[in-house]
């Protein structure tokens, strides 16, 4: 049945994927970009899965013959900015030529090259970065923010969530929570996935420290880890963590672990999310039919795509699941989930990372706002991102600065 959904809605959704008041856009380069920014040497990120020791951000560049240009990225450059880059070399002679304004199209005409390698994963994750700089582009073309190429009657504003709470001492997780509280935000999600004796311990102070009226999510971080949890060790330190009303658990199995998804969210009395991994509107579709869900989180950056991304967002209705947008890339990349939930049917969150990536905020356009714990729409036209000689002269791309998976600080 789901099968049957998915194609009525993936036709209703590619058919937003052409932009009229942008034809005649002809795309003359499509360029891959890398940006680096490395956190303080005393001071990486770490969380359950590893060390991070910089960021990295994989982008594309497509420009056309009449001078207007878009960005994308993927969220692949986290991981693997090399391969991005000759992805990206690999896409682009099937992009020249064409018209900027046919973004499903090109999408599918890229997608159906790599049919016998590409249908999931990394290919797919270059391809939203194209198909971002096209609604960029086109967003520029007609003057609109892209969110409004999407749906005229989009909400004005849409909860919020803090996003950081990385392995630290007890002082400065409450510190870094009040901070939140103090800002506005009303709620906050924190990284666990050690144990269940310091999972428990990190959600106790973190949920003390945001007080009453603010919610907290706790995400396990098991999707990327190399040493996933069991659905017996994630329901173990589920049953921990109930007693504090959290917003969601997630990804507290393997990202293809479905059968422990569900078993998860048959034994605990906590909403289950995660999605963040998926490639394909079409790779959600068994998430869905088996009910391993109650938050799903598309990242439009990794998915393949603002349409794709969509796509999940119209599934997620039809299931009764709600979608809370992953953000947890640079700017570019940020903005076009932030699209995405301003486009989407509902989205009930919007993730907001704040774990000091200037990243994020030295490719936008004009900053993001939270008002009363809401995120209000954007007003730029295209995604609302900009890349200047300056940013990119500071944010030179320094090879490994990228996610180390399997190490744990001290």
């Amino acid at each position: 049945m789901l099968i049957s959904k998915y194609r009525s809605i993936a036709s209703e959704v590619e058919a937003a994927g052409h932009v009229p008041g942008a034809r005649g856009l002809v795309i003359t380069e499509v360029e891959p970009i890398l940006l680096s920014y490395q956190f303080p040497e005393d001071k990486p990120l770490a969380w359950s899965g590893g060390l991070l020791p910089g960021v990295t951000a994989g982008l594309v560049r497509i420009r056309t013959s009449d001078g207007i240009s878009g960005l994308g990225e993927t969220y692949a450059g986290q991981f693997a900015p090399e391969v991005v880059q000759e992805l990206v070399r690999y896409y682009a002679p099937m992009l020249i030529g064409e018209d900027a304004s046919d973004i499903a199209g090109l999408w599918r005409k890229c997608y159906s090259r790599t049919l016998y390698w590409g249908r999931t994963g990394i290919a797919v994750s270059v391809l939203s970065a194209i198909e971002a700089a096209l609604w960029d582009l086109c967003g520029k073309a007609v003057g609109l923010p892209v969110h409004r190429l999407l749906s005229d009657s989009g909400p004005p504003s849409i909860d919020t969530y803090a996003s950081g709470g990385m392995d630290a001492d007890d002082d400065t997780l409450r510190r870094e929570q009040e901070g939140y509280v103090a800002a506005g935000f009303r709620a906050s999600k924190i990284r666990i996935g050690h144990s269940a004796d310091e999972d428990e311990h990190k959600v106790e102070v973190a949920s003390a420290a945001l007080g009453p009226g603010i919610g907290l999510a706790a995400d396990a971080v098991q999707g990327s880890n190399p040493n996933a949890w069991d659905a017996a060790t994630a329901i173990e330190v589920g049953k921990r963590l109930e007693q504090y009303g959290l917003l969601w658990y997630e990804e507290p199995c393997a990202a293809d672990d479905i059968a422990g998804y569900v078993e998860c969210r048959r034994a605990l009395d906590i909403p289950i999310a995660g999605g963040e991994t998926r490639t394909t509107a079409k790779g959600f579709v068994e998430l869905f039919a088996a009910g391993a869900l109650d938050i799903v989180q598309p990242d439009a950056a990794h998915g393949g795509g603002i349409l794709e991304a969509l796509k999940v967002t119209h599934l997620a209705q039809a299931a009764s699941v709600q979608t809370a947008m992953h953000a947890w890339s640079s700017g570019i990349g940020v903005m076009a989930n932030v699209h995405v939930a301003f486009g989407a049917p509902v989205c009930r969150w919007i993730e907001y990372p704040t774990v000091g990536n200037p990243l994020v905020t030295d490719l936008l356009v004009e900053q993001l706002q939270v008002v009363n714990g809401a995120l209000v729409a954007p007003t730029a036209p295209g995604l609302g991102v900009q890349l200047t000689e300056e940013v990119h002269e500071r944010h030179q791309y320094v090879p490994r600065s990228h996610y180390q998976f399997g190490q744990r600080r001290g």
